[in-house]
């Protein structure tokens, strides 16, 4: 006779690999099945929930969807208890990704009671970190910060290692918010907690995600290009996962500043090869950058393809509109086809630069960032952006201010091709200048 004790123990084994060293996947296999077996509605759920999660970091749509649907399935009949409430936020937490937020605030409610009513504080935690998604998703960065400081109180208090993923969801809103200070702090916190509690899938996601992603804002792109190459490289070796493509889509990006337009294409192609869920969010996050990478390879009918898939999204989930999306609009001619989208922002440094962006007022949008000291990068696009249209509209005194300043940022960071362009459009406005005198 089989060991009755052996599901429990490979679930056990499983949820320990998994926020041990991201691995797992096979225990927790075998712990559904064996609990489906003997009928063990609760137990298959915790497994397969988190195989749920797995599915999504691993990239695979497939099984995600599956995983999803059977959980769908199982939660009418559980009793209202640890393994539902663990299914409910996990869900929540994965619908959110999925841009289905209705159902996925409706799951995180429903996970929230349960979890206070239970007692059940990291759950708690968890679930108000999976709140705060859908928060960020509509663009509410102010709320979603609200919520993540709740998450963290408990999760500190619980020495959870949930922790680290509400730190990581707050270095996001920080960045967003432009509030540099409250940004490093959290940042500390972050790698004293690794190094104190871990859990490698959530310090691997952090590590494909914030840490490279704020290294390029604030201008350190060394740094950013170290953290990008070394988490490919382990995706490359075998160690999948989603944030690949964003990470070979920044890494384009930066190649193609730099220089490096055959480096940068080959990024955008084996970003091609990385299949992601059709309605998640990271679908659209970094496609300002790949539209740029096409634009500026002269593949002016696939960036055109690009945006319009981002466009779609941005009526539904206006968070994707960052600067270098309204960038590659404006310079398409397209920046209108947000209007509706930027207007429905909820209010903040982001909304209000996008908004003047639409509205035609570049240096606006240029000076917003300029007052987050988070986002020099973001400055810097939107500087040269506005020294192009003041130049090509004869502003030259104008245009030359503003490319003067992007050239100060973009020096500093080895973009080459951005300095280039700029000297040429100040180079151009001397000679109109001579010929005018």
């Amino acid at each position: 006779m089989d060991d009755p004790e052996r599901p429990r123990l490979l679930l056990a084994l499983g949820r320990a690999r998994w926020h041990g060293e991201a691995g797992g996947e096979a225990e927790l296999s075998a712990a559904q099945a064996a609990f489906a077996a003997v009928g063990d509605a609760e137990g298959e759920v915790e497994a397969v929930a988190l195989l749920a999660v797995a599915s999504w970091t691993r990239a695979d749509h497939v099984r995600l969807a599956a995983n999803l649907a059977r959980v769908a399935e199982l939660l009418p009949s559980l009793p209202d208890g640890r393994a539902k409430a663990t299914a409910l936020g996990h869900s929540a937490r994965l619908h959110a990704h999925r841009l289905e937020l209705e159902q996925a605030t409706r799951l995180g409610e429903e996970a929230l009671a349960l979890a206070e009513r239970l007692g059940l504080h990291e759950l708690k935690a968890y679930t108000l970190n999976n709140l705060s998604i859908v928060r960020s998703y509509s663009g509410d960065f102010a709320g979603a910060s609200e919520l993540l400081y709740r998450a963290a109180e408990i999760a500190r208090a619980e020495r959870s290692p949930e922790l680290l993923r509400v730190l990581n969801n707050l270095l996001v809103a920080h960045q967003r918010l432009g509030e540099l200070h409250r940004h490093d702090e959290v940042l500390e916190e972050f790698h004293q907690v690794a190094t104190e509690l871990g859990d490698a899938s959530i310090v691997r996601f952090t590590r494909g995600s914030a840490i490279p992603f704020t290294h390029y804002l604030r201008g350190r792109w060394d740094e950013a290009l170290e953290a990008l190459e070394a988490f490919i490289a382990e995706s490359e070796a075998g160690a999948g996962h989603r944030l690949v493509r964003d990470c070979y889509l920044l890494r384009a990006y930066i190649r193609l500043a730099r220089g490096d337009t055959e480096g940068a294409l080959a990024d955008l192609e084996r970003a091609g090869t990385v299949e992601l869920d059709p309605t998640d969010h990271h679908v659209s996050g970094v496609d300002g950058h790949r539209a740029t990478v096409l634009l500026e390879t002269g593949r002016r009918s696939e960036a055109n393809e690009v945006v319009d898939a981002a466009v779609a999204m941005a009526a539904h989930h206006p968070v994707v509109v960052n600067p270098p999306l309204l960038d590659v609009l404006h310079r398409l001619g397209r920046v209108d086809e947000v209007a509706e989208a930027v207007g429905a922002m909820p209010d903040g440094p982001y909304a209000r630069a996008a908004r003047l962006w639409v509205s035609g007022d570049v240096r606006g949008a240029a000076d917003v960032y300029a007052s987050l000291e988070l986002l020099p990068n973001a400055e810097a696009i939107a500087r040269l952006a506005a020294g192009r249209g003041l130049a090509a509209g004869g502003r030259h005194v104008e245009a030359d201010v503003e490319l003067r300043r992007a050239i100060e940022f973009y020096a500093t960071v080895g973009a080459r091709r951005y300095v280039d362009e700029a000297e040429a459009l100040l180079s151009s406005s001397a000679e109109a200048t001579a010929q005018r005198g």
